[in-house]
């Protein structure tokens, strides 16, 4: 029972400014990546908009298979004309994913949403 309650949960996402708005406060387990993407590229064909802001600041750990699906969304997005941003992306998170080999420039990111609306 608590498989199909988890396999349920989505994960928020809206319009902000024009620019598909995602909020990334979980951990990224694979039923939560590929409702994402589909809820993505959905607001995508629906809104025909530019930009879909990933606002990942509440995010404390991240290993390098979620990061590649959040580069997997973002050239599905793309293929959409849609660039992806990552919001907030933590220091360690950055550093742990260079670390093991992560490409950190496949995904723009910015310290946070004033400056991921900026552009």
């Amino acid at each position: 029972m608590m498989e199909l309650q988890s396999e349920e949960q989505r994960i928020p996402i809206s319009m902000m400014h024009g620019a598909i708005f995602a909020s990334l406060q979980v951990a990224l387990m694979p039923h939560l990546m590929r409702k994402l993407r589909e809820d993505l590229l959905e607001m995508a064909r629906q809104h025909r908009c530019s930009r879909a802001l990933l606002d990942i600041s509440g995010i404390e750990t991240m290993d390098k298979g979620e990061f590649d699906g959040l580069i997997e969304t973002a050239k599905m997005l793309r293929l959409m004309g849609v660039k992806t941003i990552v919001v907030g992306m933590r220091p360690g998170i950055i550093s742990g994913l260079s670390a093991v080999g992560a490409d950190m420039t496949a995904l723009p990111g910015v310290c946070n949403l004033e400056q991921a609306l900026e552009g």
